[in-house]
Order: structure tokens, then sequence, then C-alpha cells
């Protein structure tokens, strides 16, 4: 696959717009836009870096190598240069020290390790050392010094679990929509997995009745319809009728004209 399908494909599958991509990435969504239509073939490291991050901030999915191979930058150990910009950009300690006790600069996503956890919302509310408080209360008070000032609307123990509970519902709500695309993604690929084998099935059970039945089945398992043309449908007829499942698998895997040319 080249750049521009697998960028294409991993933006998708996040769940990522193009505009929302370029928000998270720092880059320019016309960039982007010249990225996935092919207009641009030849990012920089560090622009390939930040879309990556981005896309896969945990690098478990490789995005930068994937991204990386199939340019001409040549790098040598893609999975090591990924890991150490995750270092640089995210964190300035020992990644297996991570706590809850952590002070993240929106800006820039720095991190100070703190003493305590206080920008853990749910920590804050289940700890009894300090007071938790809902900022003021936009009532004026006067003081026994006879100062006047808004009033700290501090909570009490049933006031915090209340709020605690709700928070916790909040908690979850968020956690099941990031969840969402992810969810999604599994089950369109599992849908399509279970089409291209009973295509296959079908195929070599000489089951297809016609050009356009054929096309019909291959429009469920595939986006790519630039290779639906008379010399890929009798391939895929020729492989059948010579009872080859392996070609089969092959020539319905492939999304490019030019992995379907290297293949006759």
């Amino acid at each position: 696959m080249e750049l521009k399908d697998i960028l294409k494909e991993e933006r998708k599958k996040k769940g990522f717009s193009l505009r929302g991509l370029a928000k998270s990435s720092n880059m320019s969504q016309a960039y982007l836009s010249q990225l996935e239509s092919g207009a641009s073939t030849r990012p920089t490291k560090e622009k390939l870096l930040s879309i990556s991050y981005a896309l896969d901030p945990t690098g478990h999915d490789e995005v930068f190598s994937k991204l990386a191979n199939t340019t001409d930058l040549n790098l040598i150990n893609p999975e090591k240069i990924f890991n150490e910009y995750v270092n640089s950009k995210t964190f300035n300690f020992d990644l297996t020290k991570i706590t809850n006790k952590l002070r993240i600069n929106k800006e820039d996503k720095t991190i100070i390790e703190l003493d305590v956890p206080s920008f853990d919302i749910d920590w804050l509310l289940q700890q009894d050392k300090f007071e938790v408080y809902l900022g003021t209360t936009g009532e004026y008070v006067t003081n026994l010094d006879g100062d006047v000032k808004d009033e700290v609307l501090i909570l009490k123990d049933d006031e915090k679990e209340t709020l605690r509970k709700k928070v916790n519902e909040v908690k979850e709500r968020i956690i099941n929509e990031r969840n969402k695309p992810r969810e999604e993604y599994d089950k369109k690929e599992t849908e399509q997995n279970a089409n291209k084998y009973i295509l296959i099935k079908d195929l070599l059970n000489n089951e297809i009745e016609n050009d356009n039945s054929l096309i019909e089945r291959i429009r469920k398992i595939k986006e790519n319809t630039d290779l639906l043309k008379d010399d890929y449908l009798n391939e895929l007829f020729n492989a059948a009728k010579n009872n080859d499942a392996i070609k089969l698998q092959k020539l319905i895997d492939i999304d490019t004209i030019n992995e379907f040319n290297s293949m006759r």
C-alpha cells in the first residue's frame, strides 16, 4: 500500500476527520488532504512523527513504521525513532514510573510529577486529607476581620460522594464514546473477513453467476473499487476454475492496480 492509502485507512480506523487529525497533529488540513490524495508524497520525518503520534500515541499499531516504510526516508529503526519522539514529546521522566500524580501541560504536553494527584478528579473526591471545593459561591460575605470576599464552596462528604458518582457516570460515557471508532472498525473488519471467505468458497464452488454478481460481493469487502475491471474479474474466475484458493485470497486482499499488475 502507498502512503496515501495507509494514512487514510489509519485515520478512518481511529475515527478522525481530516480536520480533527489536522488539529491533533498540528498540521494543516490542506496538507493532510494532499498526502491522502497522493499530491504530496515526500513528507519530512518530523511531519510523519507528528501525524503518527496523533493517530497512534502509544505506538501499539506501528503507524509511524507503516508510513515511514512507504517513503524514501530510509529510516533504519522507525520504532526506536518513534519511541524517542514519544518520550521527548510527552514525558520528562521514565515511562515506567508514570502514576496519576501528574500535571500535564495542555500546550506542549510536558509532564511534571507532583507530590499528590492534585489533577486527578476521581482521587480528589475519594481522599480525606484535603478539602475539595467548587470554586466560590458567588455570594459575598464578611469575615471576622470585616473583609468582604467570595465564600469558598467546600464540599461535605455526602456532597463529594454525590459528585463522585456523577463523575464516574461521565467517565464511563467518555470511555464508551472513545472506544466506539475501534469497536465499529472491529465489527466492520469481522464482517469483511466473513464476506471474503464466503466469497472464496462460492467462487470455488462455481456459485457466482456473472461479473455483476461478483462485483456486488467484492464491494461488501473492500472500499476501493478501482480494481473492478474485466482483467481483475477474469483473473478471479480463472483462479476459481483452477481451484487456487490461495491466489483467490491474494487477489481479494490487494487494493491497487499496481499490486494486481505485479501478480500477473
